[in-house]
């Protein structure tokens, strides 16, 4: 397996860089958080924030809005990344053979959720706490076509450091404009490296090492587990005080719950994205108190991992 570092005969370990080095045979299980963009120090990085703040800004109030046009228009340009190296297919590289994220899908897993009709979602992460079909992967992907102008730039800038030539792809790409708040195509000037079993030469995206992750901090079975079910065990302890699933602790009788029992002979206790859009959508105070409770935490961890 080959490295672009190898590519360009630059040995791994010779050069300290702070991007993901893609293997070009084959896609590597990593994805954008894009809550980790909050914590990079990287200008890049800080740039593609912003634009994606702005993205959400305006998807989220032409949704409020019941501006369907507008809200076509912000989800139809979502391609499935082809220059990144990271993905998880396993017979080919950078996605090749998967299909497009379609605008169809995105805006129909919106509709679906109260909290984004609503218009209280910020930032593009809180969509896979609430809506269907949309994962980590689908996050990542699209966070890459919002923000790919400025990874561009953090490409270019990193090639210049090592000496390695760039030169202007021959079709356009697409980007959210952070001025003009709408998609524009653009020509970039990025490396050329042989990708996949068959060679074929194409651009090279690379990544900023420290906003990737294996397992995301945003996924809806972490808001079940440390936001909704306290609360759930809360009304419970207020609803049903004599049932068989309240216990009380002999130490000081504080009132516990049997949480498996609860589940089971109230299913409205249960988790599923569906559960996790309604309490949002009636509790939007939640979605701060996750980021500064389960997110914060799991980026510290993994900071403290790193180190």
């Amino acid at each position: 397996m080959t490295t672009f570092l190898e590519n360009f005969n630059i040995p791994i370990g010779s050069v300290d860089i702070d991007f993901f080095n893609p293997i070009l045979e084959k896609d590597t299980p990593f994805y954008i958080d894009s809550y980790y963009l909050t914590w990079s120090p990287n200008k890049y990085v800080q740039t593609a924030l912003e634009t994606q703040k702005v993205f959400m800004t305006e998807l989220m109030e032409a949704l409020k809005n019941k501006d369907e046009n507008k809200a076509i228009e912000l989800c139809s340009h979502f391609p499935e990344p082809k220059f990144t190296g990271l993905g998880v297919s396993k017979d080919s590289v950078n996605g090749r053979g998967s299909k497009d994220i379609k605008v169809d899908k995105i805006l129909t897993c919106l509709k679906s959720s109260k909290a984004a009709q609503s218009g209280l979602l910020e930032d593009l992460e809180e969509l896979i706490l609430v809506t269907e079909n949309i994962g980590a992967d689908t996050i990542s992907d699209i966070t890459t076509n919002i923000c790919l102008k400025h990874f561009a730039d953090y490409t270019k800038e990193q090639c210049l450091k090592l000496g390695i030539q760039t030169s202007e792809t021959q079709k356009s790409f697409g980007y959210f404009c952070l001025i003009d708040k709408k998609w524009k195509k653009i020509k970039l000037d990025l490396p050329h490296v042989p990708w996949g079993k068959d060679k074929i030469v194409g651009p090279v995206i690379l990544i900023p090492l420290q906003i990737l992750d294996k397992m995301i901090s945003y996924n809806s079975n972490y808001l079940f587990t440390n936001i909704a079910t306290p609360l759930y065990k809360q009304e419970a302890i207020k609803k049903y005080p004599s049932a068989s699933f309240i216990y009380s602790l002999k130490s000081n009788g504080e009132k516990r719950v049997r949480v498996k029992d609860l589940r089971k002979q109230y299913p409205e206790y249960r988790g599923g994205k569906n559960k996790m859009d309604e309490l949002i959508a009636d509790n939007p105070k939640l979605l701060k108190e996750y980021k500064e409770k389960v997110a914060k935490s799991r980026y510290l961890k993994r900071k403290g991992n790193d180190s």
